[in-house]
């Protein structure tokens, strides 16, 4: 059994391996029909998050250079994207909670760090501050 695989859909065949053996030893058709089924599979959509819009939205929100919104701190521009104190784009309403993904008054600037610690948990937040008070 093998599959083909076209840009929106994919085509299944099932056919028996001895059927297309011995039609091409012979030429001539022998036993039942082969039968082609065709499975529409409906295509996968892919991350939203690779998409252009959402990439447009993320370097519009990093070039405007607003500090971290959790802690407050400036963030540094050319930062390796995995280093935590690198920028990440951060919703106020969590996508989880119904948030909207491309939405720019749903968008601000935070630290990888801080948004982790955030996770998707809403309201006001305190600052962090230096020492324990």
């Amino acid at each position: 059994m093998g599959s083909s695989t076209s840009s929106r859909w994919r085509k299944v065949w099932a056919t028996s391996v001895a059927l297309v053996t011995a039609r091409s030893r012979s030429g001539v058709r022998t036993g039942p029909p082969a039968v082609a089924l065709w499975q529409e599979v409906a295509p996968v959509a892919g991350n939203p998050r690779n998409g252009r819009p959402y990439r447009r939205l993320v370097a519009a929100v990093k070039a405007l250079g607003h500090p971290c919104a959790r802690c407050g701190h400036n963030i540094p521009p050319n930062l390796d994207p995995r280093h935590p104190w690198s920028f990440t784009l951060d919703h106020i309403v969590p996508l989880s909670k119904g948030g909207s993904l491309l939405d720019p008054a749903n968008a601000r600037s935070m630290h990888r760090a801080c948004n982790s610690a955030r996770g998707n948990r809403t309201g006001s937040q305190p600052l962090k501050t230096s020492r324990r008070w």
